[in-house]
């Protein structure tokens, strides 16, 4: 033991290849640790953004659930929906048909079902795609 320490103490470190194999080893080492600490911190930030944006996206999602069952929740709106869901009607034959009198009565509803009827160029109301889905998931096609 005392010859492998005297012959290692007697020995040049900086010019011996091992010294310079081992001190390159240790800095490769230590930039791997950074890298892999960056890439773990950037993983975990992802995941925590990720999980954030889901989350806002379900809320949306809620809130557009409960904008839908409450312009749903009324049995004009629905009465509205399953006429229009037979053919296109204007004005008139609309309010006829859902058995409205009053105009503003009518069309306060039909403001209600803003993106689920339309007018077409002819001047008539129809289901919008998003109607016809309402439509069918409520089974009353």
């Amino acid at each position: 033991m005392r010859l492998l320490g005297s012959l290692l103490n007697d020995w040049p470190m900086e010019e011996s290849w091992l010294w310079l194999m081992l001190s390159r080893i240790s800095q490769v080492s230590i930039v791997l640790v950074i890298l892999g600490i960056i890439f773990f911190v950037g993983f975990f930030i992802g995941r925590a953004s990720l999980k954030i944006q889901l989350q806002s996206y379900e809320s949306r999602a809620d809130t557009l659930r409960s904008k839908l069952f409450e312009t749903l929740g009324h049995a004009v709106r629905m009465r509205i929906l399953q006429c229009l869901g037979e053919e296109r009607l204007n004005f008139s034959e609309l309010k006829r048909r859902v058995g409205i009198e009053s105009s503003g009565h009518i069309q306060f509803h039909l403001e209600k079902l803003n993106g689920l009827i339309k007018v077409t160029p002819e001047g008539k109301y129809a289901l919008t795609d998003e109607g016809k889905e309402a439509l069918r998931l409520l089974g009353q096609t």
